[in-house]
């Protein structure tokens, strides 16, 4: 297990690396492939180390990785993640409104916002959906589903992950943070990294297909300012998305209840924690710089990122 916090440490940084690599105000379809290059690596790089490591363990690694998973559980588990979304992007878009009010609107930097979609969709969905997905399933979802206190402590951690990499910026923490815990869930729930793989994947390939359907609903069509976040509008998703993830993850619960013993707690976690949390100090403060130096006009445009 210590392998594993140490690698989830690295990833801190090196993700931290990926971000503050490139130049932040070009939207060149090049740099954007990088970026997306860089975090890869971030991510994959330490989940083979661990792999690696745990190459001669009966019951967690290889093994496990490449074992079959359940097809009801990647299901259920999809379903849990694609409900949580709105209801993420609903905390994230309230913490967006705060702090555009304290410390000037937020843009999002022009590396997350390639020149030409359609020329990086795919390379987008490979990244995101695909391989980060596939690295966390082994630093993140592997750990996840053996103790509660590490699920939570996980979805802490993923929501750092949203500062740092996903261009949703402070407010992200709260979004990414709840799909971090849903995922965590899934695992504990299903024993398998795979639920929390499928979780994850599905919340981010929604982040990608779905968004511009979301900011219609939640927005008003003249202005694009954001419907109120108690109005009708939100709060319907947030019924319904709320309701749909409870049920799923209600369903995973009975159908996977184990009578696996519960390994103790690990006294190791506080390393992961610190360093994300140092990670992610950097990437905030960044942001807060940078909201300040933003023309007041300019928080029309903070409905490109949020609706």
């Amino acid at each position: 297990m210590k392998s594993t916090y140490w690698a989830l440490g690295a990833a801190a940084f090196l993700l931290l690396g990926s971000r503050l690599a490139l130049p932040e105000d070009s939207a060149e379809n090049t740099d954007v492939i990088v970026r997306m290059a860089l975090v890869m690596g971030a991510t994959l790089i330490p989940a083979f180390f661990v792999l690696w490591l745990k190459r001669t363990e009966a019951t967690w690694g290889w093994r496990e990785f490449f074992a079959v998973p359940d097809p009801i559980v990647l299901v259920l588990s999809a379903v849990a993640g694609l409900a949580i979304w709105p209801v993420a992007w609903w905390l994230m878009s309230i913490a967006n409104s705060r702090l555009n009010d304290l410390f000037g609107p937020f843009i999002p930097l022009t590396l997350f916002l390639p020149i030409a979609w359609k020329d990086t969709w795919t390379l987008y969905v490979l990244s995101e959906v695909v391989f980060i997905p596939l690295a966390f399933a082994v630093l993140f979802w592997g750990v996840a589903q053996r103790q509660f206190q590490r699920s939570l402590i996980l979805g802490v951690v993923f929501g750092f992950v949203g500062i740092m990499i996903f261009g949703q910026g402070i407010a992200g923490f709260l979004g990414y943070g709840l799909c971090g815990v849903i995922g965590a869930i899934t695992s504990l729930h299903s024993k398998s990294l795979w639920a929390g793989f499928a979780t994850h994947a599905t919340f981010m390939y929604a982040n990608l297909g779905l968004n511009d359907e979301l900011t219609k609903q939640v927005s008003e069509v003249a202005t694009l300012k954001p419907k109120p976040y108690l109005g009708q509008d939100w709060l319907t998703l947030l019924l319904v998305g709320g309701l749909v993830c409870l049920v799923a993850l209600q369903v995973l619960r009975f159908r996977t209840e184990s009578d696996r013993p519960t390994p103790p707690r690990q006294k190791n976690a506080w390393i992961v924690l610190l360093a994300f949390l140092i990670a992610a100090s950097v990437v905030g403060y960044d942001e807060i710089q940078q909201r300040a130096d933003r023309e007041p006009l300019q928080a029309d445009l903070q409905t490109t990122a949020y609706p």
